[in-house]
């Protein structure tokens, strides 16, 4: 007990260094923000460049990057604190504002095809209160079909519509529209900075960055001579911004081949550029439908927004950056080593649109202020002069669009009774509790991670990616598809997580290559497509591991060199019983299981061509149909074999067993078709078993618009103690059957 005393007091006496309140005199100003709205582009992990939006702080006279926000003290750059690299590159801005500042404006120019506007989430001002809505009602078809419990007709026509909200502030034109947004005396605290139009399609895309309202912390040399106030009361001697965030490249990529479409965006270079035309309100309120998204014909291809509640995010980012081993400088963040307080205020910011829990590895988490609002314990303590005592996790509970601001206590030199004056050197792994951590759906030890470098930290040793040669082989005019990414280029590769094509040629995509195309994907899966015609193939070409122009390999696809290539698989006969009278549904290998390649090849089972009564599918798969018998019958070598006429009559009679016969064959991946073989299906004599559901009060109506199953209950006991048979000639009860409707 003594000792877990001993523990509280010291913990109190530690947090007793947070009580500030604020001094008078402080120097107010204004502050102005100048921000474009760019098309821009972000490379990630695994070397993938996806399409981005984004805003660009620039200097109020040269319009070019700065961390000078213009006027007032207040400053925009990265999230780190540095410059940001340029209009094209897509780095979410930070603004910061001093809490003596008696207004922010924050000036917006669009350089986007499409209307766009500004809001601070939790901020009253900017022009809230005065949205523009869309030009005209959208209008709904009738509906025809209700879907519970199924499909079933029905009517319904939806009532007539207000015109939606677009923006929920006033926009900035598309092509160099500028506008303005006023705050005035923000209050101290951290916010979400996002888009106000069409947030589900733009913010997305990546119109999102933080902005703090704080009074900085003034450090002399390397000392620190005055802590830094978050909110009243509450002191710090470094503060981290860490902007969570998403990005599902399928979407983006949709947007992107819209803006091209219809606005005239390049299509030579993505993602950069002011476009020639603009989105008008006939594209922008398109309903989606196959037809306008990517896979749509040609004259109707990419004309509308895509569906935003197909919304997957693949990429997580902290800061803007996926994590990778390759590169840990880039996910380092760092915090100085001088200290007065020990406290360090980490800044949470969940822009994307999935929930997630951010932890600090060896560090607690002391929470202090929920969207700019100071908790409750922490404030009634600080307005009574008492020793706040917040409450204390290892994880922050953050939701889309939610900010928590809370504090850790790094190792530093201070003890029980002298004030630290400096933190220790150490590194503390930030990430995500609900495991975000990932990129592309393949690569692991990525996502949203990010390190806290405390007074320089300990060396940070990135690993090295080793791309390794990769030979395979080809048939003259047949595609070779590599989906397996275990059997792709990075198979046997070491530290690689993403691969290109060198020299980045459009859509991933060499043509012409070995008398046809090839086209890479970034997880290392590829397809060699070539003409039926040909008579020789292969060719070498050679890719980017992780983005990384100087670690390259080189990939050779040649003819095959075996001996037996280009001759036939043979295929042999197989029967299978089913046990039942009417449907034999067998899994792969199926009617393949017999057949042989010479060169062990891997095989498809399919009709022999010109066989009378097949039907192909959409699928994939082909249908059969040959007197009562039809099969259904999967590349896979899978099949399902129904026989028809069964019952024959009505009470039903038993249906006397049976045994037909189809064709098929087995082609290669060389496309090599087999000899024919027939594949035999034994059907049992039915029980001839009649059920019929009947209206349980006048027990004559038949029922038929039900489904049933019939199972034997295997659990059923007959205790022969107590059991009473009836004599006779009656079988004795030795089974239950349970009716399920």
């Amino acid at each position: 007990m003594r000792s877990n005393y001993l523990k509280a007091t010291i913990k109190a006496a530690s947090l007793g260094t947070m009580i500030l309140l604020f001094g008078t005199g402080l120097a107010s100003a204004q502050v102005t923000v100048n921000l474009t709205a760019n098309r821009q582009n972000a490379s990630l992990s695994d070397g993938n460049v996806v399409p981005m939006w984004g805003w660009t702080c620039a200097n109020a006279v040269t319009t070019t990057p700065s961390t000078s926000a213009g006027t007032g003290g207040g400053t925009c750059s990265t999230l780190t604190g540095t410059v940001q690299t340029g209009a094209t590159v897509w780095q979410p801005p930070l603004i910061t504002v001093p809490a003596s500042a008696t207004s922010l404006t924050i000036s917006l120019t669009n350089a986007l095809p499409v209307e766009t506007s500004l809001v601070i989430v939790g901020l009253p001002g900017g022009s809230l209160g005065a949205p523009v809505r869309e030009g005209a009602p959208r209008t709904h078809d009738p509906q025809t079909e209700v879907t519970w419990t199924t499909n079933i007709g029905g009517s319904f026509t939806p009532p007539s519509q207000g015109a939606r909200v677009r923006s929920f502030a006033p926009e900035a034109a598309p092509n160099t529209g500028t506008q303005s947004y006023i705050w005035n005396n923000p209050k101290p605290g951290t916010y979400l900075i996002e888009t106000g139009t069409y947030p589900s399609i733009q913010g997305p895309m990546g119109l999102y960055g933080v902005l703090v309202v704080t009074t900085a912390p003034v450090v002399t040399g390397t000392a620190l001579t005055t802590a830094g106030t978050a909110y009243p009361g509450v002191t710090y001697d470094a503060d981290v911004a860490l902007l969570l965030s998403e990005i599902d490249p399928a979407q983006n990529g949709a947007v992107e081949k819209f803006v091209e479409a219809v606005a005239g965006c390049s299509t030579t270079t993505p993602g950069t550029g002011i476009c020639s035309g603009t989105i008008d309100a006939t594209h922008a309120t398109a309903k989606w439908t196959l037809a306008c998204g990517t896979q749509g014909p040609a004259a109707t291809q990419n004309t509308c927004y895509p569906a935003a509640v197909n919304y997957t995010p693949l990429y997580y980012l902290v800061n803007g950056i996926s994590f990778s081993k390759d590169t840990l400088s880039a996910s380092a963040i760092q915090v100085p080593a001088a200290a007065s307080t020990g406290n360090v205020l980490l800044r949470f910011v969940n822009a994307g649109l999935r929930l997630h829990m951010p932890s600090v590895n060896n560090l607690s988490m002391s929470l202090i202020a929920e969207d700019a609002n100071v908790l409750p314990e922490v404030a009634l303590a600080v307005s009574k002069g008492l020793t706040p005592k917040p409450k204390i996790q290892t994880e922050v509970y953050l939701p889309a669009g939610k900010v928590h601001d809370v504090i850790v206590k790094p190792a530093n030199n201070g003890t029980a009774t002298v004030a630290a004056s400096a933190f220790s050197p150490a590194n503390y792994q930030v990430f995500d509790r609900e495991l975000s951590l990932s990129a592309n759906a393949s690569q692991h030890d990525s996502g949203m991670q990010a390190i806290l470098q405390v007074a320089g930290g300990a060396p940070l040793t990135s690993s090295t990616p080793d791309p390794v040669a990769d030979t395979y082989y080809c048939a003259p005019g047949v595609t070779l598809t590599v989906s397996d990414p275990g059997k792709g280029v990075m198979a046997n590769d070491v530290n690689v997580f993403g691969v290109t094509l060198a020299g980045n040629p459009p859509n991933s995509t060499l043509t012409p290559f070995g008398g046809g195309s090839l086209t890479l994907n970034h997880n290392g899966t590829f397809t060699y497509t070539q003409p039926a015609t040909n008579t020789t193939c292969g060719g070498t070409f050679t890719y980017y591991a992780n983005g990384i122009t100087t670690a390259t390999a080189v990939v050779t696809i040649s003819l095959s060199p075996t001996a037996n290539a280009g001759n036939a698989p043979t295929a042999n006969p197989v029967s299978y019983t089913s046990n039942v009278a009417s449907v034999l549904k067998v899994g792969r290998p199926g009617a393949l299981a017999n057949d042989t390649d010479p060169n062990h090849y891997p095989l498809t089972a399919a009709f022999p061509a010109g066989t009378a009564g097949v039907t192909a599918r959409p699928d994939g798969s082909a249908t059969y149909v040959n007197g009562g018998l039809t099969v259904t019958l999967f590349p896979d070598g899978s099949f399902t074999a129904v026989r028809s006429g069964c019952p024959v009559t009505a009470p039903p009679t038993p249906c006397p067993a049976a045994s037909f016969s189809f064709p098929h064959i087995a082609v290669n991946s060389e496309k090599i078709p087999s000899n024919s073989a027939n594949v035999t299906a034994v059907f049992q004599t039915s029980s001839g078993l009649s059920v019929r559901v009947q209206d349980a009060k006048d027990h004559t109506v038949q029922i038929t618009d039900y489904k049933w199953l019939i199972e034997q209950d295997r659990t059923f006991k007959i205790d022969p103690a107590t059991q009473v048979n009836s004599g006779g000639a009656t079988p004795v009860p030795s089974l239950a059957t349970n009716f399920h409707t």
